[in-house]
């Protein structure tokens, strides 16, 4: 998948700043997913560049969980194919494993007024859990504040959508971004 298109020298390049701006989002958190576990809530777009980028990164092992079991299977053989050393298993939503040391929240569940979590109630989060949260507005969703009630470090979907806004002006104009700037013209904007 492209999400952001360069025009370099005639020619267009297509760019994908999902699963930098993922991995950058827990980077900036001091999250490094090299040896770890990860869950991924999803198997759309944003899920299969979060699914590569962390394989990338060296994670120990990879849950894809997703309404659409065969959804989930096909892109955890997706990713074994490219990556045969790592570790990946699947399973519906409802049956997520709770001992993972990251979740990647990359569904739409929780936008926009939507109260519902794709993690049933009683997920066990703890102090030793990551989220890292897609959904960017609203800020808080359901499964933010579970994640804040059960003492896990959260990365609010507003930090990934800025790694990738800044990603995409390196891209675009070949300059490091003007980060505190975007941040909060980005923040700003968000509470509209």
């Amino acid at each position: 998948a492209v999400n952001v298109v360069v025009n370099v020298d005639g020619e267009l390049k297509g760019y994908n700043t999902d699963g930098t701006g993922m991995l950058d989002a827990l980077a900036n958190r001091g999250v490094d997913p090299r040896g770890k576990s990860a869950l991924i809530l999803g198997a759309g777009g944003a899920a299969r560049a979060a699914a590569f980028a962390l394989a990338r990164s060296e994670i120990a092992s990879l849950h894809i969980s997703n309404r659409t079991p065969a959804r989930a299977e096909a892109l955890a053989s997706d990713v074994s194919s490219a990556h045969e050393e790592l570790e990946i298993s699947t399973s519906q939503l409802e049956k997520s494993p709770g001992n993972v040391d990251i979740v990647i929240q990359a569904t739409s569940v929780g936008m926009a007024g939507d109260l519902s979590s794709p993690l049933p109630e009683g997920y066990p989060f703890s102090g030793d859990t990551v989220l890292l949260e897609m959904v960017y507005a609203p800020e808080e969703t359901t499964l933010v504040s579970r994640a804040l009630s059960g003492g896990a470090t959260v990365v609010p979907g507003l930090e990934m959508l800025i790694s990738q806004a800044l990603r995409g002006f390196e891209l675009f104009t070949g300059f490091p971004p003007p980060r505190d700037s975007m941040r909060d013209a980005l923040r700003g904007r968000s509470r509209c």
